[in-house]
């Protein structure tokens, strides 16, 4: 039988979540930059609106400019710590001890992560509505997904089972 480590799918998962971990915080830096040099271009960001879409009021899409990046950055750090705490379990797994205790405490808190970022992107997409309605494009708003609501739940039920295959493994551990 193959050790758990020389599983390609797990080699490749890693992967995957460090490229993404990666994106986040190159991603986190633009919306942090982009806050800090903001002002001191907004003169000429508005004027260069103004030229585009006449009429528009610049002074009512700044501040929703900022709450886009806020929110924005808030989301993103919600998923640089899911993706966290899936780089440890899946380093618990790749070790062959995936039922552990720490991996329950791990996937409850992804779980309330995953229901925090769906409630995030209620005001993130009202207000970046809000910023497109300026434009006269608004096709941003929050959509209802099932499958955000079917993943949250998969993973407290699997946060569920880890938890029970860490006190059985205890249990056995304890009787031996």
């Amino acid at each position: 039988m193959k050790s758990p480590s020389s599983q390609p799918v797990l080699l490749i998962t890693r992967a995957v979540i460090l490229l993404t971990m990666g994106l986040i915080a190159v991603a986190a830096t633009i919306l942090v930059a982009g806050a800090v040099i903001l002002p001191f271009y907004w003169t000429e960001v508005a004027q260069q609106i103004a030229v585009e879409k006449p009429g528009l009021d610049t002074a009512a899409f700044y501040p929703w400019i900022y709450v886009v990046f806020a929110l924005g950055l808030v989301a993103l750090t919600l998923i640089l710590t899911i993706m966290r705490k899936l780089l440890a379990i899946v380093g618990s797994v790749a070790q062959g001890d995936p039922f552990a205790m720490a991996n329950a405490v791990r996937l409850k808190a992804i779980g309330w992560q995953m229901v925090a970022l769906q409630l995030i992107g209620i005001p993130l997409a009202l207000a970046a509505g809000e910023a497109a309605d300026l434009f006269g494009r608004n096709n941003v708003g929050f959509d209802f997904s099932l499958n955000a609501v079917l993943s949250i739940l998969l993973v407290f039920v699997l946060a569920g089972i880890f938890e029970q295959g860490a006190a059985m493994r205890d249990e056995l551990e304890g009787t031996v």
